[in-house]
């Protein structure tokens, strides 16, 4: 492994360039703007987060695509507090 630690030092800031989310957003909004189409600041965090789960989804499948893409969800979020309060109030 030391004689390859020049490797690794390479592959670990690839991976760093492929988590750095900044340059998602930056190479969606280029590609965009070549094909005449605007993406407003406003839509960052929504862009960057379909991003995210469209990885997941290739990466991991549809689960980890749906847990992404609905983790900032407030009807999701209420769904699953139900569930949870309803969970632990059955009585046995």
């Amino acid at each position: 492994m030391d004689k390859d630690r020049g490797k690794y030092e390479k592959l670990s800031e690839e991976v760093k360039k492929l988590l750095d989310k900044r340059e998602w957003y930056e190479g969606l909004k280029e590609h965009l703007e070549k094909n005449g189409m605007q993406l407003n600041n406003a839509d960052k965090s929504i862009a960057i987060n379909s991003i995210k789960a469209y990885i997941g989804l290739q990466l991991f499948g549809d689960n980890a695509y749906n847990r992404i893409n609905n983790q900032d969800d407030e009807f999701i979020k209420q769904a699953v507090q139900s569930l949870d309060r309803k969970l632990i109030t059955i009585d046995f």
